[in-house]
């Protein structure tokens, strides 16, 4: 058992210096990419299904319930709804270029169910409004797209997933309501 004990001890030892140095916009955009990973297996459900890509009628849902979410955690409603914005056009490019993929060939994956994906979606939704805080007041600085970059760099991606994630940190760094960028 000494030695079981200490594996865990030097495991945790190497993994709690990156823990201990992830700062909140690290997390934030982690979490993010989390959510663009999904992007991959809904394409896998709606190109079979032949249901396109884009969604109007859902987005602007989407974009409702944040609305909401946002005024009931007492985030500025706005800038949440203008960052899910630029998220879901970077689901949606992910999507486009997984289209492509299986338009050239390749065999989608088999896929949950769409309402099981919606749920994956909604509990990373919540992730990201609750790391939300730990960012705002970093929106407005003026390191602030600096340290956005570094943190999609930190990010382990494919090439396109590191795309559509700079896709959705396009407009993170504005200022909160009230705020000077």
């Amino acid at each position: 058992m000494p030695v079981l004990n200490y594996c865990r001890a030097m495991l945790l030892a190497t993994l709690l210096p990156a823990a201990v140095q992830a700062t909140p916009m690290d997390r934030f955009v982690a979490v993010a990419a989390e959510r663009n990973a999904i992007a991959h297996q809904v394409a896998a459900f709606k190109y079979p299904a032949a249901r396109p890509v884009e969604d109007p009628v859902r987005e602007a849902q989407v974009l409702q319930d944040k609305r909401v979410r946002a005024t009931q955690l007492g985030l500025d409603a706005e800038a949440v709804v203008d960052f899910y914005r630029q998220l879901i056009e970077a689901n949606k490019l992910i999507q486009h270029v997984v289209f492509h993929r299986y338009a050239a060939g390749e065999v989608p994956a088999p896929a949950p169910s769409l309402e099981e994906l919606r749920g994956m979606i909604d509990v990373v939704d919540e992730k990201l409004l609750a790391l939300w805080p730990g960012i705002a007041p970093q929106r407005g600085r003026p390191g602030c797209t600096k340290t956005v970059a570094e943190a999609v760099d930190h990010s382990t991606q494919e090439a396109v997933g590191h795309v559509a994630l700079v896709r959705a940190m396009i407009d993170l760094c504005r200022p909160e309501a009230g705020g000077r960028r």
